[in-house]
């Protein structure tokens, strides 16, 4: 009897314990209350408001109704190695001035399920990461942004740490999970007196990485500076916008103060830590100003590490003064830069380089690109940044290696070098191609293919050895130069490809934008299965059309005349001349030596005006002709312009690379017109 009822007391007990609520596992709403997860050496807990926290290792948070946002909050905190682990799924929060997700110094891994939203309104990012470590995983989607107000700053990181404080922890995005990051967080911030310009602000934190430096109470610069690690790799697919002038998509950010009459901040986030994609991720990083794509923020030194290998795929892209991947506007590059791998790569801006470094900032001695394995890549500046090197008025103090089956186009549209420096600006460092590498370095105009931007010394090195196959050009027009980009990119020469867009059945419609912009159209008509000879056809159209309608601003065809005559080299591209004359419906003369006939016009209009002797050096001056260039560093200013001093014959003399008219003298620049005044307003 004694045996039966401790076996029934056994049995009651386990029942009873099978039967108790576990909190190991439990659902929390976010509509309830602002939520801490606690991580210890004891396990995890929750806490929701003013409740005790509740034992529960599996913690998921979601919500009633994602459809409508709430201001409640996700806090971690941990103690020494312990790891929180969260799942969200369809959660929306705006959080107003505070983050929606604070990790700070503690240590999380997020799994991500369903559709999520996260967005601040302050100076805190919307999902906060300083010093500790944080893993981004799962299947779903995880969107963070700020939307900026008039009279709020908005200097954070979307994903990353706050304004003032450095990101010296750790961000690893992987699984299949999908990030963008955006908004709009480039607010102007006055005194609040309508007026008073008396204080303002202009500024902006990355989309993933640091937020912008900010000011201590002696109105230093504090914080700002990214030293820790970005990785992103598995299946992920990452869209990181800085959402702002100022912020790298993928790295630092930039803060401009002024208080009248003096400057008192202007300063951008340094990069010392490192970034890394890899696995099968696909990244767009994208700045829409003075920051790199992918690097800094404006003035902010890229002296840390960039990853790019496995079977990554890779879209960074400054639309402003920054580098597509590597430095900003007057940020040096004197870090390493690595694509390796079967990386794709897509690196372009408007005058910075491609890769490398931005709009009046140099690729130091220290900086250094290595491109290798089998990846491609496509880097391109649109105006006077080299394709890959130094910004427009950028030196190339480095080292450039392109090694392996690498596959590299790289161009500038206008001035500077395809691979080596900005306009203005000397390559001094060093060039290697070897192996099987396959390159293409093309010059808009006066920019050499491979070496010096235009009016530059060359005073480096170049040296090509093994299998390499190197082609140099200069002096493409614009046109002519993107549509060989293009060609080189999908595998022909410039004829191969004209030839056949003469026989696409359904060229493809790419608009009327210019040629330097369609890199993803032209890789999404690839993806939806158009023929080359398709592409080749569309971008001969879009070619024409940009030129009629927003260089020409034709409003019809018969504004052109019933008898048209072709020039310039462009025209000698066959599919090209067939596409203007299908768009204006009308025969089209192109004479044999159609790009010399600038030349011919220029020569004929000298013979027809000339007054007197001609000024031109004849043949004995040429024979007498004497050249002699020095390079040295102005003392003038703190700028320390490296100067080119261009002795020519009976002492006269020419000085490039200055950025003002200090180095002519007072009394040479006393009454002269100052180009660099014009240049600059």
């Amino acid at each position: 009897m004694k045996l039966k009822r401790t076996i029934i007391s056994i049995v009651a007990l386990m029942l009873a314990v099978c039967l108790m609520p576990t909190a190991l596992a439990a659902t929390w709403y976010l509509e309830d209350g602002d939520i801490t997860v606690i991580a210890d050496e004891n396990g995890q807990s929750v806490k929701q408001g003013s409740n005790s926290a509740v034992a529960d290792s599996d913690t998921v948070i979601t919500q009633r109704d994602s459809e409508k946002a709430t201001d409640n909050t996700i806090t971690v905190s941990t103690e020494g190695d312990a790891e929180a682990n969260i799942t969200i799924k369809d959660i929306n929060i705006a959080s107003g001035a505070d983050s929606a997700i604070d990790v700070g110094d503690s240590n999380l891994n997020l799994t991500v399920e369903g559709e999520n939203k996260l967005n601040a309104d302050g100076d805190s990012a919307a999902l906060r990461v300083s010093s500790g470590d944080l893993t981004i995983d799962g299947t779903g989607s995880l969107t963070a942004e700020h939307n900026g107000r008039e009279g709020i700053l908005q200097d954070s990181a979307k994903i990353g740490s706050n304004a003032g404080e450095d990101m010296s922890g750790n961000i690893h995005i992987t699984g299949d999970v999908t990030v963008t990051t955006g908004g709009n967080n480039s607010v102007y911030h006055d005194s609040g007196v309508p007026g008073d310009e008396k204080f303002g602000t202009l500024s902006g934190g990355a989309g993933i990485g640091a937020g912008a430096i900010a000011e201590d109470e002696n109105r230093n610069a504090q914080g700002g500076n990214m030293s820790g690690t970005i990785t992103i790799d598995g299946n992920a697919t990452v869209n990181a916008s800085a959402g702002n002038k100022y912020g790298a998509g993928i790295g630092t950010g930039r803060v401009r103060t002024w208080r009248s009459p003096w400057m008192n901040l202007d300063d951008g986030g340094d990069m010392s830590g490192t970034i890394t994609i890899g696995g099968n991720a696909k990244v767009t990083a994208k700045s829409e100003g003075s920051a790199a794509g992918m690097g800094t923020g404006g003035e902010g030194e890229m002296s840390g590490t960039i990853n790019i290998g496995d079977n990554a795929s890779v879209n960074a892209d400054s639309t402003g003064s920054g580098a597509g991947i590597g430095s900003s506007l007057w940020g040096g590059m004197s870090g390493t830069i690595n694509i390796d791998g079967n990386a794709d790569v897509t690196a372009t801006s408007n005058s910075g380089a491609g890769i490398g470094s931005g709009n009046d900032s140099d690729v130091t001695k220290t900086g250094t690109i290595n491109i290798g394995g089998n990846a491609k890549v496509f880097a391109f500046s649109k105006y006077d940044g080299a394709g890959i090197g130094g910004g427009n008025e950028g030196n190339m103090n480095g080292t450039i290696n392109i090694r392996g089956n690498a596959k590299v186009i790289a161009a500038s549209g206008r001035k500077g070098a395809g691979i080596g420096a900005g306009d203005e600006e000397n390559l001094n460092g060093t060039v290697t191609i070897t192996d099987n590498a396959d390159v293409t370095a093309v010059s808009g105009k006066n920019g050499a293919g491979i070496g010096s931007g235009c009016e530059a010394s060359f005073k480096g090195t170049i040296i090509i050895s093994g299998n390499a196959k190197v082609t140099a050009r200069t002096g493409v027009s614009e046109y002519d130069g993107n549509l060989y980009t293009f060609a080189a990119a999908l595998g022909y020469t410039p004829e191969q490809f004209a030839k056949l867009g003469l026989f696409a059945d359904a060229p493809v419609d790419l608009g009327s934008r210019c040629t330097v912009f369609m890199n993803s159209s032209v890789k999404q008509a690839q993806k939806d299965g158009a023929s080359i000879e398709n592409i080749a056809a569309g971008l001969s159209v879009s070619v024409v059309k940009n030129a009629l309608y927003k260089v020409i601003r034709c409003a019809n065809a018969e504004n052109l005349g019933k008898h048209i005559v072709a020039q310039g080299g462009t025209f000698l591209n066959d599919c090209v001349l067939r596409a203007f004359e299908q768009e204006i419906g009308a025969d089209v003369i192109r004479p044999k030596f159609a790009p010399l006939m600038g030349a011919y016009g220029a020569a004929l209009f000298a013979l027809e005006n000339v007054h007197g002797q001609s000024g031109i050096i004849d043949r004995a001056g040429l024979r007498e002709f004497h050249h002699e260039a020095k390079a040295f560093n102005c003392s003038g200013c703190a700028n320390h312009c490296a100067l080119t001093v261009n002795t020519f014959s009976g002492g006269r003399k020419y000085i490039a690379g200055n950025r003002c008219s200090k180095p002519l003298g007072t009394a040479a620049a006393k009454g002269i017109y100052n180009l660099y005044d014009y240049k600059r307003q």
